[in-house]
């Protein structure tokens, strides 16, 4: 899984980048944060999840436990 996600984050962030890099460590710490909060949770869909989000798929594994109640 870490591969997988090194791969994306390589090919979907760092080779968007300016001569393939980032400028700083502040530069790379706040986009990487925003990458992975803002889109590799909430947008990009993930294949092993259904082809859903991180954050769809623990939400509907919620709305699932409750209607057991």
């Amino acid at each position: 899984m870490a591969e997988s996600f090194f791969g994306s984050y390589k090919s979907e962030l760092v080779a968007q980048q300016e001569q393939g890099c980032f400028a700083d460590k502040v530069q790379a710490y706040r986009l990487t944060a925003d990458y992975i909060e803002n889109f590799y949770n909430r947008v990009r869909l993930h294949s092993t999840l259904d082809y859903r989000s991180p954050v769809a798929f623990e939400l509907a594994h919620q709305i699932g436990n409750l209607s057991a109640f």
